[in-house]
């Protein structure tokens, strides 16, 4: 057999890909909200819905999707990367951004900002009950400045489309991963059952999500743009 006739190309569509991982997160979304009112009514049945899409809880189904979109998306900024004919800065602000959703991928299955909370609230007192309760958000609030201090250069080089499509993307994202944090903190005291804390971290988690669908959409838009971008191409 020769080379040649080893070839295979699977191409990707933007819209498809699309359509399935936001299908996947809106439905992530409403079996959460389903199974915990299910559970509030009395129909324990709904237990084990709820433990594999609880959006709050770690190591369940909903975590690693969410852990899977952020890679996904770093994926395809190294892809971005990779293929960027422009600027140096242009090449790095894709790496760098790829870099730093990997990063949140792993602390996303790996639970890092959760353990860092543990040494961020010796510092603030293990009995401050204020808006610094979940304390991790001080050193990420740092990092988030830092990265978009540098990544501000590579924005602007950014297409308009594209530009805006990430300041939305990570306006939404920071929402619901930094500011709904801080929400929750000042409900610390309530029950955690309760229907205010359970509205606050669905939105939170919601938020994420549709920051991360978002930001997928806009790179793949992006990506849509170059010839080959968007295939896959196995040879002998």
């Amino acid at each position: 057999m020769r080379s040649s006739d080893l070839n295979r190309s699977i191409h990707i569509s933007p819209n498809s890909v699309l359509r399935i991982v936001v299908g996947m997160a809106a439905g992530i979304v409403v079996l959460h909200s389903l199974s915990w009112l299910a559970l509030e009514s009395g129909w324990t049945k709904a237990r084990l819905v709820h433990l594999l899409f609880d959006l709050r809880a770690e190591g369940n189904l909903s975590s690693y999707f969410a852990a899977l979109l952020l890679l996904l998306n770093g994926i395809l900024c190294l892809v971005s990367a990779r293929i960027e004919e422009g600027s140096t800065t242009e090449r790095h602000g894709w790496l760098v951004a790829g870099l730093v959703l990997l990063f949140l991928s792993a602390d996303e299955a790996g639970q890092v900002h959760e353990k860092l909370n543990k040494s961020m609230r010796a510092l603030v007192g293990e009995g401050y009950g204020g808006l610094l309760k979940f304390a991790w958000v001080v050193p990420y609030s740092l990092l988030l400045t830092g990265v978009a201090a540098y990544l501000l250069p590579w924005l602007r080089r950014l297409p308009g489309v594209t530009r805006k499509g990430v300041l939305i993307a990570g306006v939404v994202y920071v929402s619901g991963a930094l500011l709904m944090e801080l929400v929750e903190s000042a409900q610390a005291h309530l029950d955690q059952d309760h229907v205010r804390v359970v509205v606050a971290y669905t939105v939170e988690e919601t938020l994420e999500l549709a920051g991360q669908l978002f930001f997928l959409r806009t790179v793949l838009l992006h990506l849509q743009g170059w010839p080959g971008a968007l295939s896959i191409r196995f040879s002998s």
